[in-house]
């Protein structure tokens, strides 16, 4: 990435009102700290967890008697922020009265461009900043840095339509956003919803307040009173062995590994609610058919039981001939009893799993996941029938979220495509309509 060959340049000093940076008031004391009211303080770390390129409130918050005593200063409504130490680059706009430590740079109005256009050009340039890094043993820039920083300036008339078309850009990535949080959310709450009421003969979620004599008292609490509860164990295939783990020590040895043939699967396959058909580890069709206990079947679930523990996934229908690894637990249920799909969802979602797990955890950290804590899991288990019907519902909301997920996707490939486009002046705005 460059700066246009064809508009000008300026440094951000020329643009901008000031350049500048606070201070850190003393940690911890109240006389310069107030725990709601007062200036919001901006480090780093509120840089990060904004959303959007406006910033409006904070972590900490300070009093006037920190603007007196110490180097911070209030920065007026409109001032960018640029990060400059760790995270380098990150850039917001104060939509109010805001001030910050030294670790962000303020640039401060009255501005002689576009400011919009000036904040869209400095996060689009953000990777330019990289190079800073290989000049000194920490991750940071200064002061001169950022006011010496390059900036391509086209006609106002063109920064500002570039700053609309890339602001409008922003608004519907922002709202697919929002709509993909809630969706998320949504579908969990539907899960616990339908597996711990189900949905009845006329196709209505069962209310128990409504209906207190159809439900039951149960070690998951109350469920429609046609369910049972089981341990995961007896939900199971016959097939020998329904779960596995391994191959283990000498049963596979390293140099066994082959560059094509069957695959390997382990953690880097199983994501969350999803199955990754990325292949980097392989054996010989011979020693394929030597560990066949360890053979992926279609629809079985797997869950990963090192690394990132926990996640959980259903083997897609077309999977073909693979094998499973020590990495991960593989189980084949008897889906004439229980669908594959629902105890993934439960594995990865549900409030009841979670709490079982816990029960592994060592320091508040899960390790690994031991056979007897699996196979000990209780599940609801409704009638087959029902438990088709709770599928249809929970496929349709992945469905959903799934369509919003790869819009937003398309969005964030659009903006990145037009961004550079328009701010290295590959393509131009036309002059009629800036």
């Amino acid at each position: 990435m460059s700066n246009s060959a064809n508009w000008p340049t300026r440094t951000v000093s020329e643009l901008v009102g000031e350049v500048t940076s606070g201070g850190t008031p003393q940690s911890g004391s109240s006389r310069y700290y107030t725990e709601q009211e007062g200036i919001p303080f901006a480090k780093i770390d509120d840089l990060t967890a904004t959303a959007g390129a406006f910033i409006s409130d904070t972590f900490l918050h300070v009093n006037d008697v920190a603007l007196r005593e110490t180097a911070l200063k209030a920065y007026p409504p409109g001032t960018i922020l640029v990060s400059m130490y760790g995270t380098i680059g990150l850039v917001k706009i104060t939509s109010n009265t805001l001030s910050a430590n030294q670790a962000v740079a303020a640039l401060v109005p009255p501005f002689k461009c576009d400011p919009k256009y000036l904040y869209h050009f400095l996060v689009w340039s953000r990777s330019r900043w990289e190079r800073y890094k290989a000049q000194t043993t920490q991750a940071n820039i200064n002061g001169s840095i950022v006011k010496n920083f390059s900036i391509s300036i086209p006609s106002v008339p063109e920064q500002q339509r570039i700053a609309e078309i890339l602001d409008t850009l922003d608004d519907q990535i922002h709202v697919t956003e929002q709509i993909v949080e809630k969706l998320t959310s949504a579908r969990v709450g539907l899960l616990t919803v339908l597996l711990t009421r189900g949905i009845d003969e006329l196709g209505q979620v069962r209310e128990a307040r409504l209906k207190p004599d159809e439900f039951v008292e149960t070690p998951l609490g109350q469920l429609p009173r046609s369910w049972s509860v089981r341990p995961l164990a007896e939900l199971l295939s016959t097939v020998d062995p329904a779960m596995r783990s391994g191959p283990f020590g000498s049963a596979l040895l390293k140099s066994e590994l082959v560059k094509t043939g069957v695959p390997l699967l382990g953690i880097d396959n199983v994501h969350i609610d999803r199955f990754v058909a990325d292949y980097t580890r392989f054996v010989t069709p011979a020693k394929a058919q030597e560990l066949s206990r360890y053979r992926v079947r279609p629809e079985d679930v797997m869950i990963t039981i090192m690394g990132t523990v926990g996640r959980a996934c259903v083997v897609p229908g077309d999977i073909g001939h693979v094998l499973s690894s020590k990495h991960v637990w593989t189980m084949t249920f008897d889906k004439d009893r229980y669908l594959p799909y629902l105890v993934s969802l439960q594995l990865n979602h549900a409030s009841w799993a979670k709490a079982h797990f816990r029960s592994d955890e060592q320091g508040g950290i899960m390790s690994a996941i031991r056979s007897e804590t699996l196979r000990s899991l209780l599940l609801p288990v409704p009638p087959i029938q029902e438990q088709h019907k709770i599928a249809n519902v929970l496929s349709a909301a992945d469905q959903r979220l799934a369509d919003e997920k790869a819009e937003l996707a398309k969005l964030r490939l659009t903006k990145a495509g037009l961004v550079s486009d328009l701010l290295s002046d590959r393509v131009r705005v036309p002059m009629e309509v800036a």
